[in-house]
């Protein structure tokens, strides 16, 4: 009698942590109110094995309210980096004022985020190279341009929140028998799939990069973890610069600090430095 194989063990995953002093209800936003915590009811928060997904509230950073966003979580036991700032995994959100759709999402190998905006077919650098698109535009983003694809819609497979915590798209989907629909969304805006997504990280010089390199330091400076706050603004920045390119018009001011050199630091300098 051959032998009975026993069922592999069920790992138990952990489950993600909403932090609720990054959201608040959109009611709140309004001249002379306090941004307060709120509590979140079952119905705006799904989970998927380590990751949650929260929609009707607006996401806080310090100094920007990203008003009806799609906010990921991913276990901060997985993930590690910067946990205690209580940062999203990803938000996914529709800027009012060039009417683009944006993302900021944390790397799921290294920890540090990168930021991205969703070109219409409209615009002239759809389709576009980040490589190719020249120079004398004037687009100016922390460490320049280094992603340019395509919507990252699953084209077979049904991908459902711990998917979507992870791809450049801000299409939502909810599995149905034998098929995939758009899900549902937080406002009246429906996401389109067929974007094309130019972004940039924060893995350069002076950038701290979470998991890696921890210790780091160039030519005597420590490296600064970019954080939420500073890329959903550099995100924003270059939605109103891709906007000015689509219109015509002059290249607006940049807001926020200085960008840092532009380049990336070669890793095997880094973990000489690091002492890895």
């Amino acid at each position: 009698m051959p032998p009975i194989k026993k069922k592999p063990a069920v790992k138990n995953l952990p489950v993600a942590v909403v932090p609720t002093e990054r959201l608040i209800t959109p009611a709140s936003v309004t001249p002379g109110t306090a941004l307060v915590p709120v509590t979140l009811t079952p119905q705006e928060v799904i989970t998927q094995e380590n990751v949650a997904r929260v929609t009707g509230y607006d996401y806080r950073t310090e100094n920007h309210v990203l008003h009806q966003a799609t906010v990921y979580f991913v276990d901060p036991h997985l993930r590690r980096a910067h946990r205690k700032r209580g940062e999203a995994d990803k938000v996914a959100w529709l800027d009012p004022q060039t009417g683009y759709e944006c993302i900021i999402m944390r790397d799921a190998e290294d920890g540090y985020l990168r930021g991205f905006v969703g070109l219409p077919r409209s615009h002239p650098l759809y389709g576009f190279d980040h490589d190719a698109i020249p120079s004398d535009l004037g687009i100016e983003i922390h460490g320049g341009l280094t992603y340019s694809k395509p919507c990252d819609v699953p084209a077979t497979r049904v991908v459902w929140v711990k998917g979507e915590a992870v791809r450049v798209c801000h299409v939502t989907f909810r599995p149905t028998y034998r098929k995939t629909v758009p899900g549902t969304n937080a406002t009246d805006h429906k996401p389109h799939d067929d974007a094309w997504w130019l972004g940039f990280d924060c893995n350069h010089i002076g950038d701290l990069i979470p998991k890696k390199y921890r210790n780091l330091t160039v030519d005597g400076v420590r490296p600064v973890y970019r954080d939420d706050d500073y890329v959903v603004n550099e995100v924003l920045n270059l939605a109103s610069q891709l906007s000015a390119i689509e219109l015509c018009l002059p290249m607006p001011a940049r807001n926020g600090p200085t960008l840092p050199p532009m380049g990336l630091q070669p890793e095997d300098t880094q973990e000489k430095e690091s002492g890895k």
